[in-house]
């Protein structure tokens, strides 16, 4: 609402316009409303016996370091390849069997779908940093012939014959250095309490008039499954997979017979087509998926390094993004290559487009007031608003649409003998005050920013346009390279009239009913109300910017620019790593700051602030040392909590607890146990000495626990934070603390541990990592042995491979150790010297 109490409808979101049109879009990444690229692939083939033979062709799949994997020509082994040209095998199938699928997983498991297919197969889980050996996986009824890995891990297989889908999930036990645990040992009741399993979901039913074709998976863990209806007259299909279901269908329109899939990016899946050097894309959005979709357009070639040119193998069976292709008919002996789109644009020259719903002003007879447009309008391009009005909302689709132009359209001479109105270019940012506008590029003369226009009847005697209900049609126009944007549309009503507030009713309109309607030039009480909106339209801006004057004294609202001078009315200093939004918190509570000014709250407070809500998120600790003044010791029963103490959060009643000699077992009313260590029960005077310098060590001081992946600019920021809110008094020392959580050893959440996914490990640097700290000597794990200097080894089912190197050992239990060659043990079909151990850092 204006300062002339005038209000206004808005379009700024994709949901508020019908889009039955189908060539523009809503881009969600700019939150613009453009038109989209018509660029469609002409002559796709229909023959579907190729196209399902092609759609069985021999898979390919890539890890995260680049190397790739293939199947030889009977499909009884895996050939790795990336690092050198000629390709190494890391699996052979038993005899008989044939490998039908294989994905690379984000664990480092290559993930084998083996048998015969429609008769018997199974799931075979190989470990490329050899943790385990291969692990084969089976379910009644269940014949796996299809396989995608998951985000996170795991993956999904598919029965495509009965149309089932099942859940692998789960990894095998680590090889152990030796086989049976001490008796005493205390071990758990389930050794692996998360077993490789493969789990038909029975809940997640195909359509039965489908054949499913293909499947692929993105980063996203969202996983695209390509179908062909049973009717060859009928386009495809693709269901969305996830753990809470199927999606419905989305029709792929004018995609008969596409026979692979694979991720794009931004919502975006590409399909191939039989004989087609270039792939099709389709945008499907995974929260409402529609029932069709169009094509993107785009060109998006597919290189084929053979001659001639071959283009016929699928996606290649992987996470990254893009997806990747073949680029040999055997997928091995050249590298695969990504799915780019080249900077072709062909983008549709015109588009109509219609607001969801009607505004709705509540009002009979209300005058609509004014257009603003937050635009952008390259060179050749513009846009065209419609607007009809009527008092009953079934009367809008028969009411004249009146026209209103914005941008650089072409010239139109009978748009010009019509008198259609033209906007013009406003030089702030919105009419909205102080507010920076909704465009998300540089404002430009008549190219870009905020546009104006004059709701109006071109041609009429009397040109206001009445009605409760306004009916809103954009048309945008470009010139097949460029095309408009357009981020918010604002339509004010009713109008404020300075004719008929400020003048005569000498200056008023009389001409009212069909003469009003009439096509004719404008009456005079017309041309003068519409000549004074020209001064309404520049004054009203000024006026709301007075109104609104209390909003730039608001941290909250306030320009950017504005902050600093905001920030000396109340003397603070601004530090200048602080961002723009953590500026405008720190204004805001500058008065709390001051108040607590030298207090661990206060200083809690500012690291807050100048944090971005660390400190309450546990990710920045505070920490007053006399409350390690606490005893080695638990006493069961006895309330020792502390909301305050941030080293127990206020959720448990007991210290620190070590089992042991320093477990102390009580009731709550023998308190007598406290004076065992208090100081005043030392017995001499040089242990009193000692305990009361204890306690004085640990007054006075604050201790400050950062996260260890705080990065330098920021960790530097807290010690300046600190500097200013600490009391001269008081000393200080900031320690980035890194230490998982281990229960009795490191269990102080939010201090030494923090609940959140698992770190990954990182691989042992010398003169870097400490034993036991979680660094490890690992493999890379990847597709291709030789990138870790390795020899390659090809694995079998059934098969363990020897653990015959001290590093092998190493990578298993995470220590160092000597080897003791007086005993051997045996081990798969060889005798490995590694039965004594004798670890360094320790000496048993």
């Amino acid at each position: 609402m204006d300062a002339n109490g005038v209000t206004f409808w808005m379009l700024s979101e994709g949901e508020q316009f019908d889009f039955t049109d189908g060539n523009a879009i809503w881009d969600k990444r700019h939150r613009v409303l453009r038109l989209r690229s018509e660029r469609f692939p002409s002559g796709l083939a229909a023959d579907r016996d190729t196209a399902r033979i092609l759609a069985n062709q021999s898979p390919v799949t890539l890890d995260k370091f680049g190397t790739f994997a293939a199947l030889n020509k009977e499909r009884s082994q895996v050939l790795a390849a990336g690092t050198l040209e000629t390709p190494v095998p890391i699996f052979t199938a038993a005899a008989g069997q044939k490998i039908l699928d294989m994905c690379m997983g984000e664990t480092d498991v290559l993930y084998l779908a083996v048998g015969q297919a429609e008769v018997q197969s199974s799931v075979i889980m190989v470990d490329r940093r050899d943790r385990w050996p291969p692990e084969k996986l089976s379910a009644p009824d269940f014949i796996p012939d299809r396989i995608v890995a998951r985000a996170g891990g795991g993956a999904w297989a598919l029965d495509r014959g009965k149309k089932r889908v099942a859940l692998i999930k789960g990894t095998p036990l680590p090889r152990r250095p030796l086989k049976e645990y001490w008796p005493d040992t205390a071990r758990p009741c389930s050794e692996n309490p998360d077993p490789p399993l493969l789990k038909p979901r029975e809940d997640l039913a195909f359509p039965k008039e489908y054949s499913i074709v293909a499947l692929a998976a993105n980063p996203k863990d969202q996983t695209a499954v390509l179908l062909w209806p049973d009717n060859d007259t009928e386009e495809a299909v693709i269901l969305l997979l996830g753990d809470s279901g199927l999606s419905s269908c989305v029709k792929l329109v004018d995609a008969f017979t596409p026979f692979a899939v694979g991720w794009v990016g931004d919502e975006c899946w590409a399909v191939m087509f039989q004989g087609r050097n270039e792939a099709a894309v389709y945008r499907i959005p995974s929260d409402k998926p529609p029932e069709e979709v169009l094509m993107e357009g785009g060109h998006y070639p597919l290189r084929r390094g053979t001659s001639p040119p071959w283009a016929n193998g699928p996606f290649c069976n992987s996470l990254s993004e893009p997806a990747f292709y073949q680029a040999s008919p055997d997928g091995i002996h050249l590298k695969p290559r990504p799915l780019h789109s080249l900077s072709l644009p062909a983008l549709a020259r015109t588009a109509r487009i219609r607001a969801a719903r009607p505004f709705d002003s509540g009002a009979p007879g209300t005058i609509w007031h004014r257009i603003y447009m937050e635009a952008s309008f390259p060179p050749g391009t513009g846009a065209r608003i419609y607007l009809s009005a009527a008092d009953d909302e079934s009367f809008l689709e028969d009411a004249p649409r009146m026209e209103h132009r914005f941008g650089m359209l072409p010239s139109d001479p009978a748009s010009a003998e019509a008198d259609v109105p033209v906007c013009g270019w406003v030089t702030d940012a919105s009419e909205i005050p102080f507010h920076p506008g909704m465009l998300n590029c540089p404002r430009e003369k008549d190219v870009s920013g905020l546009f104006t226009v004059l709701v109006q009847r071109p041609g009429r005697g009397v040109r206001t346009l009445r009605g409760r209900y306004l009916q809103v049609w954009l048309e945008l126009v470009g010139n097949g390279l460029s095309t408009p944007r357009i981020a918010a549309v604002r339509i004010y009503a009713p109008r404020f009239s300075y004719l008929d507030r400020y003048l005569p009713e000498l200056y008023r309109e009389t001409e009212y009913g069909p003469r009003a309607d009439t096509e004719s030039t404008a009456t005079g009480a017309d041309f003068l109300q519409r000549y004074l909106c020209l001064f309404e339209g520049i004054l009203t801006p000024i006026e709301d910017k007075v109104a609104a004057a209390h909003v730039v004294t608001d941290p909250g609202s306030a320009p950017s620019e504005a902050l600093d001078w905001l920030a000396r009315w109340l003397g603070l200093t601004l530090l200048p790593e602080l961002s723009v939004s953590r500026r405008r918190r720190l204004i805001a509570e500058a008065s709390r700051l001051y108040r607590s000014h030298g207090t661990l709250r206060g200083l809690s407070l500012a690291l807050d602030i100048a944090t971005g809500n660390r400190v309450s998120s546990g990710d920045i600790v505070i920490l007053e040392d006399y409350r390690l003044r606490r005893t080695f010791a638990t006493i069961l029963g006895a309330d020792l909590a502390d909301e305050e103490d941030p080293l127990m959060m206020g959720i448990v009643a007991s210290g620190n607890s070590y089992v042991g000699d320093t477990l102390f077992l009580g009731e709550e009313e023998k308190h007598e146990f406290l004076a065992l260590f208090l100081p005043e029960t030392a017995e001499s005077p040089e242990e009193r000495d000692g305990m009361e310098e204890i306690f004085e060590r640990l007054a006075h001081r604050i201790t400050v626990l950062v996260h260890h992946e705080t990065d330098t600019e920021e960790l530097g920021l807290i010690h300046r934070i600190v500097a200013l809110e600490i009391p001269a008094h008081v000393r200080t020392r900031i320690l980035t603390i890194s230490t998982p959580l281990l229960v009795g050893l490191s269990a102080l959440v939010g201090v030494d541990s923090y609940m959140r996914q698992r770190p990954a490990r990182r691989p042992a640097r010398a003169g870097v990592s400490c034993i036991g700290r979680g660094d490890y000597i690992q493999g890379a794990g990847s597709l291709d042995p030789r990138l870790d200097s390795g020899p390659p080894v090809t694995v079998q089912p059934g098969m363990r491979r020897p653990i015959a190197r001290a590093a092998d050992v190493e990578s298993e239990i995470g220590h160092s150790f000597t080897f003791d060659a007086s005993d051997s043990e045996a081990f798969g079909d060889r005798k490995i010297d590694y039965y004594c151990w004798k670890f360094k850092n320790r000496g048993d």
